[in-house]
């Protein structure tokens, strides 16, 4: 939700697009601290709904349409998931959570475990959440899961 951009993660998409004969587009949602929340959540559920919009234009069927995200972006895949539902779509066949950022309390025994370690470690981890909360609600929970979101 701090870095990256709509490219990173694309050779995965490539190589699912040409194994599963699917079509992939990949959002460009703002970014943590200078966009907080709710800004990269409602990007992705924007970029959501152009692209079911958009479905037949793009070749693919609007019925077959599934949500996935990596790390921020799985976090962000799940919460968009949560906002079809209480937005009343579009409708989802799935979702596909790789290593997802869904929990913001930062006390697991693995976050403890790579306190330190490697490029995103326990340290990065509540920087990462520190900016996109910027008003307190950490340790609330994702606030898009706790209702149904207005629209």
């Amino acid at each position: 939700m701090v870095r990256g951009d709509r490219f990173l993660g694309a050779e995965m998409l490539i190589e699912w697009v040409e194994l599963m004969d699917a079509v992939a587009v990949s959002v460009e949602y703002r970014l943590a601290p200078r966009s907080p929340d709710p800004a990269p959540i409602e990007d992705c559920y924007a970029g959501l709904v152009w692209t079911s919009a958009h479905a037949l234009e793009l070749g693919f069927d609007p019925d077959r349409l599934l949500i996935a995200g990596m790390s921020a972006g799985g976090g962000l895949a799940a919460g968009v998931a949560l906002m079809t539902r209480d937005r009343g779509g579009p409708d989802l066949v799935g979702q596909l959570l790789m290593c997802p950022m869904v929990d913001d309390r930062n006390n697991t025994v693995s976050s403890y475990q790579v306190d330190g370690f490697g490029i995103w470690d326990r340290t990065s981890n509540d920087t990462g959440w520190d900016a996109l909360w910027v008003i307190d609600v950490r340790r609330s929970r994702f606030r898009f899961m706790r209702r149904p979101l207005e629209p």
